[in-house]
């Protein structure tokens, strides 16, 4: 009887390690799921980008790429003051259909910086697939995505999205431990 009643206690205990033990690996398991979930996210955006933008995006940058260099004076280096810059900027985006074109790509950018605003897309994934366009459309049409936001317009996924490459380019932002575990099972 002695050794029966000993043994009640041990029993609890691996039973208890093993219930927990269950629970952390059902939790790791959801987590993967999860972040797998918003690879995906990004990955269906990227389909979607290839199919519907990549062509405008391409059409749109050498259009804007010929518009810079036709109307910038290399004489000074090429640089502009804040408001020439602005002017020109302006001065495109009325041109034939580049409004139509900046409002579709800066619509998908937007989608895409607030997906991972929201969580809802993984940062580091999404940057490997559109990073350095949402940086560049960023640099290159800064004045009128700050006129809309201060117009009431939302860019701030774009914003926010800009921000976070900033960080991550400085060392600031590394991927946490759910990034680490999704890359090393991949």
């Amino acid at each position: 009887m002695g050794d029966n009643g000993s043994t009640t206690p041990v029993t609890a205990w691996v039973a208890l390690a093993a219930f927990v033990v269950f629970a952390l690996g059902l939790l790791v398991h959801s987590e993967m799921e999860r972040h797998k979930d918003k690879r995906l996210r990004v990955f269906e955006m990227a389909k979607e980008y290839r199919i519907t933008l990549r062509g405008t995006n391409a059409q749109f940058s050498y259009r804007w790429n010929e518009y810079l260099n036709d109307s910038v004076d290399s004489y000074n280096g090429g640089n502009l003051d804040e408001q020439a810059y602005t002017d020109l900027v302006n001065r495109f985006l009325v041109a034939d259909s580049n409004r139509d074109n900046y409002e579709a790509l800066a619509g998908f950018y937007d989608s895409v910086g607030e997906c991972v605003c929201e969580g809802l897309c993984d940062f580091w994934y999404a940057r490997t697939m559109f990073g350095n366009d949402i940086v560049t459309f960023y640099h290159n049409f800064y004045p009128e995505l700050d006129a809309e936001s201060r117009a009431g317009q939302s860019d701030a996924g774009i914003v926010d999205f800009v921000n976070r490459m900033r960080l991550a380019d400085g060392g600031k932002m590394n991927p946490n431990w759910e990034d680490r575990a999704m890359a090393w099972t991949y």
